[in-house]
């Protein structure tokens, strides 16, 4: 399964608790149709102490999100967009189904 979304694209969440959130992709995992976005989907993780005497502490890390509940967003629109494919020589590029402009 191919993803259309990237490592570095900025998407929008478009379902769930955190709906209309914007953030940037850290990670995708294409064989499971899921990717991390930066600043949504936080849970909580108790971290143990690692020497003795310290104190373990609650961290915060993003939890992978469906592929589905999410789209490219695009700044000249302002919004999740569906995108397209235009082909500049060899490279094929992204281009916003709106706008035309490059994702």
């Amino acid at each position: 399964m191919s993803l259309s979304i990237k490592k570095g694209d900025t998407v929008i969440v478009r379902s769930g608790k955190d709906r209309g959130e914007k953030g940037k992709v850290l990670a995708v995992f294409a064989t499971d149709g899921r990717l991390v976005v930066e600043g949504v989907n936080m849970k909580k993780c108790r971290e143990k102490p690692r020497k003795q005497g310290a104190k373990g502490q609650v961290l915060e890390k993003p939890a992978p999100l469906y592929r589905a509940t999410v789209s490219l967003y695009c700044e000249k629109c302002g919004k999740g967009v569906r995108y397209g494919v235009r082909g500049e020589g060899k490279n094929k590029v992204r281009i916003c189904r709106n706008c035309g402009r490059e994702v």
